[in-house]
């Protein structure tokens, strides 16, 4: 077994979960694109000026969900992406994730990465607390992988595409 056979699983879900993040913003942008009186925001640096202007021109449209989808999923989305992962876990929380196991693992793996040193790093780890946790970049994608937020996160992306996608068909007066 070569060492990205075992690496990989526990990313993929994070690069499912990153894809639709990324889709999110994409379709944010062209809806706004599309929109005549919003397409001049559509390249604005920031995604969150033009979420909130989307969400503003839409507002009458919009229901409860809706609603909780935009206050969250943009920045659950840039901490993410920038894997700044205990706060996305706390946005992925506010969008519905209940958090299984509430800890990080620490595992020492050795300069030469093998298949059977990630596994003994993983079987050898203990539970981490405090800062030492928040700055364990490889035991967050471990716990976020093990307790389902990966998989939550790219399900609410997915809502937050199909809810962008419903507006894009929405016919506004202009």
């Amino acid at each position: 077994m070569k060492v990205d056979q075992l690496i990989d699983p526990m990313f993929a879900k994070y690069r499912a979960a990153a894809g639709w993040a990324a889709h999110y913003e994409l379709v944010v942008r062209i809806v706004a694109n599309k929109t005549p009186a919003l397409a001049s925001c559509s390249m604005d640096y920031n995604l969150k000026s033009v979420e909130a202007k989307v969400r503003t021109y839409f507002a009458a449209h919009l229901n409860d969900r809706d609603n909780q989808l935009f206050d969250h999923v943009s920045k659950a989305r840039n901490k993410l992406l920038h894997a700044e992962l205990p706060t996305a876990l706390k946005e992925l929380e506010n969008l519905g994730h209940l958090t299984g196991k509430s800890h990080v693992l620490q595992g020492e793996l050795p300069d030469q990465i093998t298949p059977a040193s990630i596994l003994a790093a993983i079987a050898g780890a203990t539970v981490m607390t405090g800062r030492a946790a928040d700055d364990n970049i490889f035991g967050w994608v471990i716990h976020l992988n093990e307790d389902g937020a990966l998989d939550h996160a790219a399900s609410v992306f997915q809502e937050a595409v199909a809810l962008v996608g419903r507006l894009a068909g929405v016919r506004q007066p202009e």
